[in-house]
C-alpha cells in the first residue's frame, strides 16, 4: 500500500523513516501465525518489507492473496494521533475504496488503526485489512504496518485468515 501523506508528514517533522527487515538489531520481531496454504516469501533486500506471505494455492490469473509486514523507526518520537490520522488517509485514497470497517482502539495496549474494506486495482476487486501498530521502546518509536489482501469475490473462507492474521500477529 503506498502512502504518501503519511511519509510527507513524517518529513514535515524533520523525522525520518528507517524500514527495519528481519534481524534488524534493536528492531521488535513480528511473528504471523502459520496458517494452512499461507506460505513465507522471499523479500528482497533493502525492499522495505519485513515479512511476506502469500497462498500461492488460490493465486488466479497471477495474482496470489497475500499478507505483507512492513516496520520502520522513526527518527523521533511524534504523536501517535497525528501518525494514525495520516495513515488512515492515505489508505481512504485507495482507488474506489469502500471502509467497512475502521478503529483507532489500542492493540495489546499499543496506539493502533485498523482498516477494513475494499479497493479496486489492475481490474480487481479486492478486500484488505491493515492494522498500523506504534510501538515505543527504549529504541525508539516504531510503525508496523500488517496488510492482508484477498480478493472479494467467492473467497470467503479466507476472509477468517485475515482476522486470524491481525489477531495473532506478535510483536516482541
Amino acid at each position: 500500500m503506498t502512502t504518501t501523506e503519511l511519509f510527507d508528514y513524517i518529513e514535515s517533522q524533520e523525522a525520518t523513516y528507517s524500514p527495519c527487515e528481519q534481524g534488524t538489531p534493536d528492531c521488535p520481531t513480528v511473528l504471523l501465525p502459520g496458517l494452512d496454504g499461507w506460505h513465507n516469501v522471499p523479500v528482497a533486500s533493502g525492499g522495505g518489507i519485513y515479512l511476506a506471505r502469500a497462498n500461492t494455492e488460490r493465486a488466479v490469473d497471477g495474482w496470489a492473496p497475500n499478507a505483507v509486514v512492513l516496520q520502520g523507526r522513526l527518527s523521533r518520537i511524534l504523536p501517535p494521533g497525528d501518525l494514525l490520522g495520516r495513515a488512515h488517509y492515505d489508505t481512504a485514497n485507495l482507488p474506489a475504496w469502500d471502509e467497512e470497517v475502521r478503529s483507532f482502539e489500542r492493540w495489546h495496549g499499543h496506539p493502533s488503526l485498523f482498516v477494513e474494506g475494499t479497493y479496486e486495482h489492475e481490474s480487481r476487486s479486492l478486500f484488505c485489512t491493515t492494522r498500523y501498530v506504534l510501538v515505543r521502546n527504549q529504541q525508539g518509536l516504531f510503525m508496523i504496518q500488517l496488510t492482508t489482501t484477498i480478493r472479494s469475490d467467492g473467497m470467503d473462507d479466507l476472509y477468517a485468515d485475515a482476522g486470524t492474521f491481525d489477531s495473532d500477529m506478535r510483536i516482541i
